[in-house]
């Protein structure tokens, strides 16, 4: 099921803090929520050059689907809201658990010295060798230690937000994915989920006096410009997060 414009705008006007920038990256990059729950910093992120990185992690007990690595570029306007979401953290999960307080805030190599050295204490106690099931086990715990989300937390999240606009039977963030891929092959414009109040974030964060444009390298499609709207705030929103980005753009253009 594709999201009409309309229903694009409702989508994201009704997400809260937590879930607008997860659901931007899933629409602007078409990353699978699986890869995205996977995402650490600092290498799988580089908001500052423009980048995301969807790289397998065997050690950790994670692959791509497709076992196909690839960069994925950012929109400007993407890579302003994840530098704002992620704060100061320069280690862990990029996305991390809503709610939580205290992540572990550990690089990808520490992640994969910890987890060695839990199999080799678990197999000294057992006297035997671990299977890969067992040790996929061990690996699922350490990354649910880390604060990152899980990925059906993300499918909980995307329905209920998809609840909230009155479409019940959108139960699949990969279908943010199929957005991504549609706008691709038709190369058109990207989507008008930016407009009224979130253009204007956008536009903001971005430095824009005009018009969003945004920029897609993968298959040479380049995303057009989109006209704005009415620069009213939505209470539903996610607030906050529209403050922090509006100050980290002030900021930055000082």
């Amino acid at each position: 099921m594709l999201l009409s414009a309309e229903q694009e705008r409702q989508f994201f006007e009704a997400c809260d803090e937590w879930q607008f920038p997860v659901f931007l990256t899933l629409i602007l990059t078409g990353v699978r929520p699986g890869e995205l729950a996977h995402l650490l910093l600092p290498d799988d992120l580089d908001p500052y050059a423009g980048v995301l990185r969807v790289r397998n992690k065997p050690k950790l007990g994670w692959q791509v689907k497709t076992r196909s690595e690839r960069e994925v570029p950012l929109t400007r306007e993407l890579a302003q809201v994840l530098r704002t979401a992620i704060g100061g953290r320069a280690s862990g999960p990029v996305f991390i658990r809503p709610g939580l307080i205290t992540p572990l805030l550990e690089t990808q190599a520490q992640l994969e010295a910890k987890l060695h050295d839990r199999v080799i204490q678990q197999q000294k106690r057992t006297g035997s060798l671990m299977s890969r099931q067992e040790q996929s086990k061990l690996a699922k715990v350490l990354w649910w230690e880390t604060g990152a989300v899980r990925e059906d937390r993300i499918r909980v999240e995307f329905m209920r937000v998809a609840q909230k606009i009155g479409l019940p039977d959108l139960t699949m963030p990969k279908a943010l994915r199929h957005q991504f891929a549609t706008a691709l092959q038709d190369a058109t414009s990207i989507h008008s989920f930016v407009t009224n109040s979130w253009a204007t974030l956008l536009r903001a964060a971005a430095g824009d006096d005009g018009c969003l444009h945004a920029h897609s390298c993968r298959n040479g499609a380049t995303a057009a410009a989109v006209g704005t709207g009415p620069s009213a705030r939505h209470s539903s929103g996610p607030g906050m997060l529209a403050k922090r980005v509006k100050i980290a753009a002030t900021q930055e253009a000082a």
